[in-house]
């Protein structure tokens, strides 16, 4: 079922994509036949199509239907955007000391989606469990042992700092299906959602 969410969210909201409201009214119309045609290609039985399959297939339709409402609601508040890149490979190399010797690791990630909006870079995370937003707020890195999707999406901010050599303020941000009262939910640090380079940067001496 992940798989079959994720692309087609994927295949919605696609490399290159502007996004404003009357495309997502569009993305309305498309969502029928995209996300019947992303599952016959990944469940050539068409499981999905009957008994308890069908019912758990109609509510990850309704959750996405309900995401598309939400977005209306946030394009009106903080404008369209743009689709930069969608399953986005990162790879970031990072040294550390160890002793008198300097050790070099690589860090590896897959960002589901990047946008270009008013406010900057935002990366984002499709979820089809449930998320909260107390699951992505932050006090002290200490925390991150316990909040493994916070975690996540620090790691993803740090992959995007280093690989692209950028040091521009983020959103990080988990797409939560399930929470269809707010399924747009960001990363907070100390009450900040705006994830600036220091601490991205102090996020890595603590990972490393």
């Amino acid at each position: 079922w992940g798989i079959g969410i994720h692309k087609t969210l994927e295949n919605l909201f696609y490399k290159g994509r502007k996004i404003d409201i009357q495309e997502i009214k569009k993305i309305k119309t498309e969502l029928n036949h995209c996300m019947e045609q992303t599952f016959d290609q990944i469940f050539v039985d068409k499981r999905f199509i009957n008994g308890k399959n069908a019912l758990i297939y109609h509510h990850f339709k309704k959750c996405i239907e309900n995401l598309l409402n939400k977005e209306i609601l946030e394009i009106n508040s903080f404008g369209e955007y743009r689709i930069l890149e969608t399953e986005n490979e990162l790879i970031s190399n990072n040294s550390y000391n160890k002793g008198k010797s300097i050790n070099k690791i690589k860090f590896l990630g897959h960002v589901d989606r990047t946008d270009l909006t008013d406010q900057g870079i935002r990366l984002i995370d499709y979820k089809t469990g449930m998320v909260l937003q107390k699951d992505l707020n932050i006090l002290d890195f200490e925390q991150l042992t316990k909040k493994h999707k916070a975690l996540q999406l620090f790691f993803y901010a740090l992959l995007w700092n280093n690989s692209k050599d950028n040091s521009e303020n983020l959103k990080c941000q988990i797409i939560s299906l399930k929470n269809t009262y707010q399924p747009k939910l960001n990363l907070t640090y100390k009450k900040n959602d705006t994830i600036d380079n220091e601490m991205v940067y102090d996020y890595s001496n603590w990972l490393i």
